[in-house]
Formats: structure tokens, C-alpha cells, sequence
């Protein structure tokens, strides 16, 4: 009988009630309050500047992303790192005369604690001009080599010479 139970069961399933869905409710999405819905929104910074994070803003090269820079700031801040450390390292950055394009966001150098990197060395400074290319340097070369395989050819005789190939 318990068997014959469980079979009906499985083929007669208990109808489960759905639940009501109205569907005069307007579900489009409305602007947060207090913001007109034609004005443009602008994004506020998560938190205003301090005088500590001005003087550092104002040595640091790359000044991308100032809003993640403010919150990185004080995360670091908090964790009782030193101004004049965050101030040195990032005149030592600046100081270095580095491409923009390579100077991390200040948010990032921050994060991965760059105010404890050492300085990098100076290049020497060359008196001759700019240093050519590593491509030219090559260039250089082979048009040298060229010119004096083509100076000992000439200073061989003609019946010295061999030819490729015999």
C-alpha cells in the first residue's frame, strides 16, 4: 500500500499555489531622490581633500583618478604611514623625469606602498647629444663592416680573389 502511495504521488503532483502578481505596478526606473531626472548627474567625490593630501597631490606626476587617490590617501594614512614618507617618495618620483605614461595612478602607487621603492639611477648624462637607438647603433655597425669588406676587396688583386662556388 505504501508503494502504491508513492506511485500515485509521482503521477497525480499537488497542484502549488502561485503567488498574485499585480500588473498595474510602473516597475521603469526612477532618478534617486532629490535629483531631477533632466539634469545631468555628476559624480561627488567619495571624500574632500585634506591639506595633507593637497601638498602630496601637488608633488605627484600623474594626477589621474583624484577621487581613488583621496580614499587611498587616507587608507594609508590611517595605517600610520608617515607624510614626509608619502611627501619624499613622491618627489623622488617626480624628481625622476619620467615619461607620464609610465608613472602608475596615485591611487595605485599608494596601494602597493611605492613611497618604499628606492630611487632609480641616472641615466649619464652624455655631452655628445642624444644616444642613438639601439637599431641605429646596429645599422652603424653593418654599414662599417660593409665598408671595410669592401676596402680589403679592393686592396686584394684580381687573380687572388676567389668566387663563390669554385
Amino acid at each position: 500500500a505504501n508503494a502504491e502511495a508513492k506511485h500515485e504521488a509521482k503521477t497525480n503532483p499537488v497542484p502549488v499555489p502561485v503567488p498574485y502578481i499585480s500588473t498595474n505596478v510602473d516597475i521603469s526606473p526612477k532618478p534617486p531622490t532629490g535629483v531631477e531626472s533632466d539634469e545631468e548627474q555628476i559624480r561627488e567625490p567619495s571624500s574632500e581633500p585634506t591639506v595633507e593630501f593637497t601638498q602630496f597631490w601637488s608633488l605627484y606626476p600623474n594626477h589621474d583618478y583624484e577621487d581613488a587617490a583621496v580614499r587611498e590617501f587616507r587608507r594609508v594614512r590611517r595605517r600610520r604611514v608617515s607624510l614626509v614618507a608619502l611627501l619624499q617618495g613622491a618627489q623622488m618620483l617626480r624628481d625622476e623625469h619620467r615619461d607620464p605614461r609610465y608613472i602608475p595612478a596615485a591611487a595605485k602607487w599608494l596601494h602597493d606602498g611605492g613611497w618604499k621603492n628606492r630611487p632609480r639611477p641616472r641615466a649619464p648624462a652624455s655631452s655628445s647629444g642624444p644616444v642613438p637607438s639601439r637599431s641605429q647603433q646596429n645599422q652603424d655597425a653593418n654599414a662599417a663592416l660593409i665598408a671595410r669588406y669592401a676596402q680589403e676587396e679592393a686592396q686584394q688583386p684580381q687573380g687572388a680573389r676567389k668566387e663563390i662556388g669554385s
